[in-house]
């Protein structure tokens, strides 16, 4: 490899310069994020799904911007020199100067191989993404089977009911383990054989109804381009927690879709613990009925009215919180360089029925001990 090359290199030195910058201004956007969410208890999780969504795609916007504009304005080529000077610049102890100076020197020395590594990793999950894109999409034409009449007429009157316009399809897979959604114009969903066996009708039709909400929501597009998203930036930590939390209130989304067409919440929980109970992985990409067995647990929680699934922050959270505010602190001190990157500044339906006094507290007890032996 030539070093002097990776030294000299303009684009590799500006994408260094973006990836270091991408930490902390994600690590802003999460906190106001976290800020919002956590301070304004009257937002819906349709609200809270959509500024999730934006701030990833904002984060990967600045991103983008960063590394075009250090490219541009010459920022690349000069990288070493204003990096070191500008961040030791800040401080006035000379001693301090002196050894920040050496360690930013050496850091911004090591930006092009960061960049270089960057790259060929970007280039494995790209691959790895391509493929698991593929893979979804041989799973909605091969080894299929016609679903009962019924389940195929309740799809059709539910999907027009929601105003759904397009064309859905609904088949029986023995390749997938849990109820999932795929495609966008001509979306898919698959239901797993062994669930015709572990659920009853009232179960599958709240199955049907909260994989049709994605289809409302048109979260498979979305989910696609997050994806990308987050594989660009896939070595910033914020981007994955922003991504968790999307993901989390998305399924919120769809529960509350299915609670608000009257289904009793008990009936349901009890449906996502019988598929949780053969779920072994979901498909990538796909947009499945249950995803994890611990983000399942708090659904459960908030299906069923508990009240500890809306605890706020957390210990851990608190802790990653301080830790933020310190990263943005000391990046904003020795990490900008001289010119700061400009920043991008369901139907009506009847009101849910909800199971009320000692029976909604023993059936939610059945429900949390069910819970704690998948875990």
């Amino acid at each position: 490899m030539n070093v002097s090359f990776l030294l000299q290199s303009e684009i590799l030195q500006a994408l260094g310069i973006a990836i270091l910058h991408s930490l902390w201004q994600t690590c802003v956007i999460w906190l106001i994020y976290k800020v919002l969410t956590n301070g304004i208890r009257s937002l819906t999780s349709s609200t809270k799904n959509m500024l999730g969504t934006a701030a990833i795609f904002v984060s990967f916007s600045i991103f983008i911007y960063t590394f075009v504009s250090s490219l541009y304005t010459g920022e690349g080529a000069a990288a070493n020199e204003s990096f070191v000077v500008q961040s030791a610049g800040a401080i006035n102890d000379t001693w301090l100067v002196s050894i920040l100076g050496a360690s930013l020197s050496k850091l911004a020395a090591f930006l092009p191989y960061l960049s270089a590594g960057y790259i060929f990793l970007l280039v494995f999950l790209m691959i790895k993404l391509v493929v698991s894109f593929r893979h979804v999409y041989l799973l909605t034409h091969h080894h299929l089977l016609s679903p009962p009449h019924f389940l195929d007429n309740f799809t059709k009157t539910a999907a027009s009911q929601m105003k759904i316009s397009r064309k859905i399809a609904i088949w029986l897979s023995e390749k997938i383990d849990v109820p999932a959604t795929i495609g966008f114009f001509k979306p898919v969903i698959l239901i797993p054989v062994a669930s015709l066996n572990n659920l009853n009708v009232s179960q599958l039709e709240a199955i049907i109804l909260h994989e049709l909400a994605h289809i409302k929501r048109n979260d498979f597009v979305i989910n696609i381009l997050i994806s990308v998203a987050e594989t660009i930036l896939f070595f910033n930590p914020f981007i994955a927690l922003l991504s968790k939390a999307v993901k989390e209130e998305r399924e919120n989304c769809c529960d509350d879709n299915v609670i608000n067409y009257r289904y009793d919440p008990q009936t349901y929980a009890n449906a996502l613990l019988s598929i949780a109970r053969s779920f072994k992985a979901s498909p990538q990409l796909a947009l499945a009925a249950v995803s994890g067995k611990k983000q399942l647990f708090q659904r459960i929680r908030r299906i069923t009215g508990n009240p500890l699934a809306s605890q706020q922050l957390n210990y851990g959270q608190k802790l990653l919180a301080l830790i933020a505010v310190t990263t943005i602190i000391c990046s904003i001190s020795w990490i900008v360089p001289g010119k700061h990157p400009v920043h991008a500044g369901s139907p009506v339906v009847s009101p849910p029925v909800i199971a009320t006094g000692d029976e909604t507290k023993s059936g939610e007890g059945s429900i949390i001990e069910r819970m704690k032996e998948l875990t």
